[in-house]
Protein backbone atom coordinates (compact mmCIF):
# COMPACT_ATOMS: atom_id res chain seq x y z
CA UNK A 1 0.00 0.00 0.00
CA UNK A 2 1.59 3.33 -1.02
CA UNK A 3 0.64 6.34 1.87
CA UNK A 4 0.43 9.80 0.55
CA UNK A 5 0.13 13.05 2.34
CA UNK A 6 -2.38 15.57 0.53
CA UNK A 7 -1.08 18.77 0.02
CA UNK A 8 -4.30 21.14 -0.56
CA UNK A 9 -8.12 20.80 -0.81
CA UNK A 10 -11.34 22.78 -0.06
CA UNK A 11 -14.09 22.78 2.38
CA UNK A 12 -16.32 21.10 -0.70
CA UNK A 13 -13.71 18.55 -0.77
CA UNK A 14 -14.21 17.85 3.11
CA UNK A 15 -17.93 18.00 3.13
CA UNK A 16 -17.62 15.40 -0.04
CA UNK A 17 -15.65 12.65 2.15
CA UNK A 18 -17.90 13.36 5.15
CA UNK A 19 -21.48 12.64 3.13
CA UNK A 20 -20.20 10.22 0.81
CA UNK A 21 -21.43 6.52 1.91
CA UNK A 22 -20.62 4.86 -1.58
CA UNK A 23 -17.92 6.31 -3.93
CA UNK A 24 -16.73 4.68 -6.66
CA UNK A 25 -14.28 5.15 -9.61
CA UNK A 26 -15.82 7.24 -12.33
CA UNK A 27 -12.72 8.12 -14.35
CA UNK A 28 -8.52 7.82 -14.44
CA UNK A 29 -6.36 9.41 -16.05
CA UNK A 30 -2.47 10.23 -15.80
CA UNK A 31 -2.85 13.26 -13.37
CA UNK A 32 -6.54 12.86 -12.12
CA UNK A 33 -8.69 10.19 -10.88
CA UNK A 34 -12.79 11.17 -10.85
CA UNK A 35 -14.64 10.15 -7.85
CA UNK A 36 -18.70 9.86 -7.81
CA UNK A 37 -21.01 9.70 -4.88
CA UNK A 38 -24.85 8.30 -4.46
CA UNK A 39 -25.80 11.52 -5.19
CA UNK A 40 -23.99 12.15 -8.02
CA UNK A 41 -21.53 14.47 -6.47
CA UNK A 42 -17.81 14.48 -8.20
CA UNK A 43 -14.54 14.39 -6.33
CA UNK A 44 -10.98 14.94 -8.34
CA UNK A 45 -7.79 13.52 -7.03
CA UNK A 46 -5.46 15.43 -8.89
CA UNK A 47 -1.67 16.12 -9.10
CA UNK A 48 0.28 19.50 -8.48
CA UNK A 49 0.10 19.58 -12.46
CA UNK A 50 -3.78 19.54 -12.36
CA UNK A 51 -3.64 21.50 -9.34
CA UNK A 52 -6.35 23.72 -7.05
CA UNK A 53 -9.47 23.59 -7.92
CA UNK A 54 -13.37 24.18 -6.36
CA UNK A 55 -13.27 20.09 -6.05
CA UNK A 56 -9.56 19.07 -5.98
CA UNK A 57 -7.67 17.23 -3.20
CA UNK A 58 -4.05 17.73 -4.32
CA UNK A 59 -1.57 15.35 -3.64
CA UNK A 60 2.07 15.13 -4.19
CA UNK A 61 3.28 13.84 -7.56
CA UNK A 62 5.94 11.00 -7.88
CA UNK A 63 8.41 10.56 -10.29
CA UNK A 64 6.26 10.06 -13.30
CA UNK A 65 2.82 11.29 -12.72
CA UNK A 66 1.46 8.25 -14.00
CA UNK A 67 2.90 6.12 -11.41
CA UNK A 68 0.10 7.69 -9.27
CA UNK A 69 -3.04 6.16 -11.06
CA UNK A 70 -1.30 3.19 -12.11
CA UNK A 71 -3.09 0.76 -10.28
CA UNK A 72 -6.32 2.45 -10.28
CA UNK A 73 -9.12 0.95 -12.41
CA UNK A 74 -13.26 1.46 -12.66
CA UNK A 75 -13.60 -1.37 -10.29
CA UNK A 76 -11.04 0.07 -7.46
CA UNK A 77 -12.26 -0.30 -3.96
CA UNK A 78 -13.00 2.45 -1.71
CA UNK A 79 -12.71 3.55 1.89
CA UNK A 80 -13.24 6.73 3.69
CA UNK A 81 -12.32 7.67 6.86
CA UNK A 82 -11.98 10.48 9.49
CA UNK A 83 -8.41 12.28 7.58
CA UNK A 84 -8.62 9.51 5.06
CA UNK A 85 -8.91 8.24 2.12
CA UNK A 86 -7.87 5.02 0.49
CA UNK A 87 -8.24 4.42 -3.00
CA UNK A 88 -7.26 0.80 -4.45
CA UNK A 89 -3.38 0.30 -2.90
CA UNK A 90 -3.28 4.14 -2.82
CA UNK A 91 -3.72 5.68 0.66
CA UNK A 92 -4.20 9.51 1.23
CA UNK A 93 -3.96 11.73 4.39
CA UNK A 94 -5.55 14.46 4.86
CA UNK A 95 -4.98 15.64 8.06
CA UNK A 96 -1.71 17.88 7.08
CA UNK A 97 -3.35 19.55 3.78
CA UNK A 98 -4.14 22.86 3.43
CA UNK A 99 -7.56 24.55 3.09
CA UNK A 100 -7.49 26.06 -0.33
CA UNK A 101 -10.00 28.68 -0.59
CA UNK A 102 -11.49 28.93 -4.40
CA UNK A 103 -13.58 32.28 -4.04
CA UNK A 104 -11.52 35.04 -5.41
CA UNK A 105 -10.90 38.04 -3.00
CA UNK A 106 -13.71 40.03 -4.47
CA UNK A 107 -13.12 42.86 -2.47
CA UNK A 108 -9.32 43.07 -2.51
CA UNK A 109 -9.75 42.90 -6.67
CA UNK A 110 -12.32 45.51 -6.63
CA UNK A 111 -9.50 48.08 -4.83
CA UNK A 112 -7.26 47.15 -7.74
CA UNK A 113 -9.93 47.43 -10.19
CA UNK A 114 -8.01 50.31 -12.40
CA UNK A 115 -4.50 48.56 -12.49
CA UNK A 116 -6.22 45.23 -13.56
CA UNK A 117 -8.04 47.33 -16.35
CA UNK A 118 -4.64 48.98 -17.37
CA UNK A 119 -2.68 45.74 -17.62
CA UNK A 120 -5.64 44.11 -19.43
CA UNK A 121 -5.62 46.88 -22.23
CA UNK A 122 -2.20 46.99 -22.34
CA UNK A 123 -1.57 43.20 -22.97
CA UNK A 124 -4.44 43.00 -24.93
CA UNK A 125 -3.95 41.41 -28.21
CA UNK A 126 -6.58 41.07 -31.07
CA UNK A 127 -7.44 37.51 -32.24
CA UNK A 128 -6.57 36.45 -35.43
CA UNK A 129 -9.56 35.05 -37.50
CA UNK A 130 -7.79 31.77 -39.42
CA UNK A 131 -9.70 30.51 -42.82
CA UNK A 132 -8.30 28.09 -44.72
CA UNK A 133 -5.60 29.60 -46.67
CA UNK A 134 -4.99 33.02 -45.01
CA UNK A 135 -5.08 34.70 -41.93
CA UNK A 136 -6.33 38.28 -41.39
CA UNK A 137 -6.69 40.20 -38.14
CA UNK A 138 -10.35 40.99 -36.84
CA UNK A 139 -9.88 44.57 -37.67
CA UNK A 140 -9.35 43.66 -41.45
CA UNK A 141 -12.12 41.27 -41.28
CA UNK A 142 -14.80 43.93 -40.12
CA UNK A 143 -13.43 46.54 -42.54
CA UNK A 144 -13.47 43.57 -44.99
CA UNK A 145 -17.84 43.44 -43.95
CA UNK A 146 -18.61 46.82 -44.31
CA UNK A 147 -16.68 47.27 -47.13
CA UNK A 148 -18.89 45.29 -48.47
CA UNK A 149 -21.96 45.84 -46.48
CA UNK A 150 -22.25 49.50 -46.92
CA UNK A 151 -22.24 50.77 -51.19
CA UNK A 152 -23.24 53.52 -53.14
CA UNK A 153 -26.43 53.55 -55.31
CA UNK A 154 -26.87 54.31 -58.74
CA UNK A 155 -27.61 58.17 -57.31
CA UNK A 156 -24.79 58.30 -55.42
CA UNK A 157 -26.51 57.33 -51.99
CA UNK A 158 -25.49 55.82 -49.30
CA UNK A 159 -27.50 52.64 -48.56
CA UNK A 160 -26.82 50.02 -46.06
CA UNK A 161 -27.69 46.01 -47.27
CA UNK A 162 -26.07 43.97 -49.41
CA UNK A 163 -25.68 45.06 -52.58
CA UNK A 164 -27.47 44.40 -55.89
CA UNK A 165 -27.56 44.56 -59.34
CA UNK A 166 -26.29 47.58 -60.72
CA UNK A 167 -24.76 49.10 -57.66
CA UNK A 168 -21.19 49.63 -56.95
CA UNK A 169 -19.97 48.70 -53.61
CA UNK A 170 -17.84 51.74 -51.70
CA UNK A 171 -14.70 52.43 -52.30
CA UNK A 172 -14.99 51.18 -56.03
Amino acid sequence: MQTLNAISLTTNVTDWLTNSRRPRVLHVFDNACNLINENREVLSIVTPQIGNGPFNLVIPRLRKSSEVFANISLESPISISPNSLTLGTLAISTASAKIWNPRPDWEALNCKKDDITQLLIANYRPPILQFSSFRISSLQSLFFFYKRRYFISKNNNYQVGWPRAGTAPLGR
